[in-house]
């Protein structure tokens, strides 16, 4: 909504930041020289990840800063695209046990929302 101060009309809408739409392809490696995501960062591109795979992967990479919400993202993401992807699955189980234990030991933090 437009505020008044000073005699100015500002649009405070245009000061909004909208959320980069990132992808599992533009994540960076770890390594020398590479940008650690930030929390909001790591969600949207858990959010836009377009399936199985690209969904393990960003796990792989980034494991060791996921909190609860984005193991709540994860989890739903991972069970929209198991509908389509069901033999990926399968066939992904060494991975998804790398989830399955980095959800165990957040659990305590976890609600039945991010499950």
């Amino acid at each position: 909504l437009p505020s008044r101060g000073l005699g100015l009309i500002v649009d405070r809408r245009a000061f909004r930041a909208t959320p980069p739409q990132l992808t599992a392809h533009q994540l960076p490696s770890r390594g020398l020289g590479s940008q650690q995501l930030n929390p909001r960062q790591l969600t949207i591109l858990i959010k836009n990840a377009d399936g199985v795979k690209s969904l393990l992967q960003i796990y792989a990479r980034n494991h060791s800063v996921f909190n609860h919400i984005h193991l709540g993202a994860f989890w739903n993401r991972l069970g929209r695209h198991a509908k389509q992807e069901r033999v990926r699955l399968q066939s992904s189980e060494v991975e998804l046990q790398s989830v399955r234990d980095g959800t165990l030991q957040l659990l305590p933090q976890l609600d039945a929302r991010e499950l």
